[in-house]
């Protein structure tokens, strides 16, 4: 299901290139990905950061598009900062520690770690999202338009739900 027109796509781009940059993650580049997340379709957000790259993959599903500006602001601003603790979850993720545990004891650490490290997310995203300017994004068939505020670098958009990223 496609819940991006030019328009939304347009303010939304914007949007987040000025959330990036305040946050200043100007070193990665942010791929909107249309529709739900894989496997997620009931989600609002979801970011994955890629391997190896300094990119990171934004999906909003179609219940984004129904929150409050101030919601959808701190919807961002959870899945922005995400980014921010990749290289620690990576210690945890894809550490070479785990040859030396039991798969039982790295399952329960993930695990574990993951969770808090959501409620982290949580946490600082009720402090960080009200620093951030509001979107102008549309809502229930509004028209979106987001009123720049800072000078950004460019923000990639591919809405296909498949395929490689450039």
């Amino acid at each position: 299901m496609t819940t991006l027109d030019e328009e939304r796509r347009e303010a939304l781009t914007e949007y987040i290139a000025q959330v990036r940059d305040a946050l200043n993650l100007q070193a990665y580049k942010i791929v909107l990905r249309d529709g739900p997340p894989p496997g997620r379709e009931e989600a609002t957000a979801m970011i994955q950061p890629v391997d190896g790259r300094m990119m990171a993959e934004l999906w909003l599903g179609p219940s984004f598009w129904i929150e409050t500006p101030e919601e959808q602001r701190q919807t961002i601003a959870h899945e922005m900062l995400h980014v921010l603790h990749r290289d620690a979850t990576d210690v945890i993720r894809l550490g070479a520690w785990i040859r030396h545990v039991g798969q039982g004891t790295y399952d329960a650490t993930w695990e574990v770690f993951r969770d808090h490290i959501e409620k982290m997310v949580d946490r600082l995203s009720v402090i960080v999202a009200p620093r951030l300017p509001l979107p102008e994004l549309a809502t229930a068939g509004d028209t979106p338009h987001v009123a720049p505020l800072m000078p950004h670098g460019p923000v990639a958009v591919d809405t296909t739900q498949a395929g490689s990223v450039e």
